[in-house]
This record gives structure tokens, sequence and C-alpha cells, in this order.
């Protein structure tokens, strides 16, 4: 075996002296490098000062052609007997002698087939066939768009002009298009849901016409009446609020009192007082039986037991030919199942009617999307000693960002808030030194 070489462990020295530094270092790259040069002095110079035409040259030979030792590859041998054995392109296969059968349409297709040619179509299918409808008539109109803006060709008006929209819109161009083709920019993409608004609600509302500096009777008496109706609800529910405080309510440990009692009764009977309830001759109350033995004139006998046997077949029986009866009955009631199928429908007709005009109601009801509650701001009026002739004299109402705020709020741009006072920052009083010194 042979032996491994033995490897030098690196002598651990210090280096804090030049003579351990002379020692101990190792010079040998500086030394082949030196060496490198005084070779390159001997043979010409140095190569770093010669020029690029003294270094290398511009080979201008074509590159000789390598010729591939390559082995052809051969395939299978084929025989002459084999040939035989394939099958001729121009003689026609041999009929079978047991022709396959045409597959018979099933019951359900056969039932669905029935219906189709007397025009019930599936909801299924009738969803399809819309579909494709909607698919085909999509495609003509990109065709018919395509086709039109070959025809118009390059636009020809003012891109900034007022009838340019018009103008697009007439001749089937689209917007995209028509920016790229013209002002060489297309047009930014906007949101999908970026020209619905949020709301049904106006920007700005417009106040009754009773809140006028200068309103006319009717109108201001009908904007008083308004007023009074809500400052009425109001304290109606306040009424409510303060009769509902004013009922005796239960402490918790009477709330508890009465759980326990309730959820406990019947579980730990009381005794019955001395000398109270039926009481038998030998001083105990009667027991009453869950099924008390029977006499013997009231026993069942097999007989009784056969007739009730009996009986209940002969019920049972009936049940199944009056269920048989009806279930025959309904092919001969079609005009009725008709009648009911059409009611069915206009039922859910109405129904879907509701639910779309509940939707519209609901676009002009601010939504939800805070915890708090949206509160209304009362209404601006001037009572009749307060209106005055002049506008100089005229004292201003509401507050104009407070409206717009609500305005926001209403139109479901944001969430309803409110303003909570943050804890006042505690600070630390201490007295200077200095001013200690003064006043002592």
């Amino acid at each position: 075996m042979a032996e491994l070489p033995k490897v030098s462990k690196r002598k651990r020295v210090a280096k804090n002296r030049k003579k351990a530094w002379r020692k101990y270092s190792n010079i040998q790259d500086v030394e082949d490098f030196l060496e490198e040069q005084r070779q390159q002095l001997r043979t010409g110079g140095l190569a770093s000062e010669k020029k690029d035409q003294d270094l290398f040259f511009e080979d201008k030979k074509a590159p000789k052609a390598v010729k591939k030792n390559t082995v052809k590859k051969r395939g299978p041998i084929q025989h002459k007997v084999d040939w035989r054995l394939l099958p001729n392109p121009r003689v026609p296969p041999a009929p079978k002698a047991f022709p396959r059968k045409a597959k018979r349409p099933g019951k359900r297709v056969l039932e669905v087939r029935a219906k189709e040619s007397q025009g019930l179509v599936s909801a299924n299918k009738r969803r399809r066939l819309k579909e494709s409808e909607e698919q085909r008539s999509l495609y003509q109109e990109t065709r018919q768009r395509e086709k039109t803006r070959q025809e118009i060709g390059r636009a020809t008006y003012d891109v900034w002009g007022d009838n340019a929209a018009k103008v697009i819109k007439k001749g089937g161009i689209e917007a995209d298009e028509h920016f790229l083709r013209v002002t060489k920019n297309k047009r930014t993409k906007l949101p999908p849901r970026y020209q619905d608004k949020p709301s049904k609600l106006p920007a700005v509302e417009i106040v009754a016409p009773g809140a006028s500096y200068n309103p006319s009777l009717e109108d201001h008496q009908a904007l008083i009446n308004a007023t009074y109706e809500e400052e009425l609800k109001k304290q109606k529910d306040e009424d409510r609020l303060e009769r509902w405080h004013k009922i005796p309510k239960l402490t918790a440990q009477q709330v508890q009192e009465t759980f326990i009692s309730e959820m406990s009764a019947g579980l730990f009977p009381e005794e019955a007082d001395c000398g109270t309830g039926p009481v038998t001759a030998g001083g105990e109350g009667d027991d009453v039986l869950p099924n008390p033995p029977t006499t013997y004139e009231n026993r069942k006998t097999k007989k009784r037991k056969r007739k009730e046997k009996e009986l209940k077949e002969k019920e049972k029986q009936v049940k199944a030919e009056k269920l048989q009866r009806i279930r025959q009955n309904e092919v001969y009631r079609l005009r009725s199942i008709k009648k009911e199928i059409a009611e069915e429908a206009a039922k859910s007709e109405a129904e879907r009617a509701k639910r779309e005009q509940r939707k519209k109601e609901m676009e002009n009801v601010p939504k939800a999307f805070g915890h708090h509650k949206l509160e209304e701001e009362p209404m601006v009026i001037k009572l009749s000693d307060e209106l005055v002739g002049s506008l100089r004299e005229l004292k201003p109402e509401g507050h104009l960002l407070r409206d717009r705020y609500k305005s926001f709020q209403k139109r479901n741009i944001i969430e309803t808030r409110t303003w909570k006072r943050g804890q006042k920052a505690q600070y630390k009083e201490y007295e200077k030194k200095s001013h200690k010194e003064i006043t002592a």
C-alpha cells in the first residue's frame, strides 16, 4: 500500500521583526515576476511596451474543412416476402359479416327531442342558444366596424374640435384607435367603474323654497310644517326612551335567582302539607301507573287482534287506491297545471319587479360604510320675525364646509366619522435652579 504524502503543518511564528519577515515570508511570486521580465528583455523587450502589430497577426487563411467520420446507419432489411403481406391500397376491404347496427337513442333522448319539436326547450339549452346569438352578433358588429374603419381611412377632422366625439361615433371608429392614429398617443386605461358614481344623489342639493331670504307665504308655511313634524318625531322618540328608563329593572342577583328557580322547576317537588290531598284508607296516596293492568273483560283475544290487523290492512289499501286515483286524475288536469304554472310565473315576475324597485330606491339611500350612523343636519329655517327685507341685515345660516362634508358621506364617497377628543398631553412641571435662587 502506497504511503500518503505527509502534509506539512503550517508554522506559527511571530512576524513582529524584520528578521522574521525576511526568514518566513514567501516571495516566490515576486521572484517569478522578475524572472519573466528578464526573459522578455532578453528576447526582444517588454511585452507591455510593444504595439499590437508586433504581438498579433491577422489570419487570412480559410479554415480547413474537417471531414466527419460518420457511419451510415443501416435500417432493417426489407425482404420481398414481407412485401406480399402488406395490404393492397387498390383493393377495398372485405365487408363485415355482421354489420354494426346504429345505436338506438335512449328514452330520455327521445323525450327531449319530442319536447323540442313542440317548442319546449330546457333553460340550460336556452341559455346556450342566447350566448351563441350574442357571440354571433358581437362578431358581426366587429366585422362591420373593421370594414367601416377601412373605408373611412385616415381622419381629416380636428381632434380637438367640438364635433370630434360625434364624428368618431358616427364613423364607427374606436376611441383608442382614433387617438393612437391621430394624436400618436394611446388613451389612459380607466377602471371599469370609473364613470359609475357611488350614489345617485346630486352633488348639490337645492334647499326648499321656504328657506329663501324672501320666500312666499305658502312655501314658508310648508317649510315650518315640515320642521314641526320632524321635531315632533324626535320628541316622541325621546319620550319613548324616557318611559323605558322608568320601568323598574332587575338587578343581576335577582335575574340569577329567577333563572335558577325557572330552570329547577319540577326537579325538587315540595312535600304536601299534612291533612291535604287525597288519602286512601291505608294512609297513602293513589299511585297512577302509566300502563294500568287490564281486566278480564278488556283483554285482547286472538280474534280481536286478527280483526284489528285486517282493519289496518284495509285502511292501508284504501289509502293506496286513493293515491293512485289522484295520480291518474292529474293527467286530466292539464289546464289547472298550466294555470298554476302561469300563476307561479306571474308571482315570480312580480317579486322580481319589487326587487328591482327596491334596488332603485336603495340607490338614493346612503350606505353604511362605518360603525357610526349618519346624522342628518337640521333643516335651515327662519321664523317670521327673523325675516328681514335687506340682505345687509340677513344673518347667515349653516356652514358651507360642514355641508360639503355631509354631502360626501351621503354620496358614499367617505365613511361616516365622528370627532374624538384625544388625550391631553401631560407636561412635567419643575422649577429651574437659577429661578429658585433668585426667588429665595
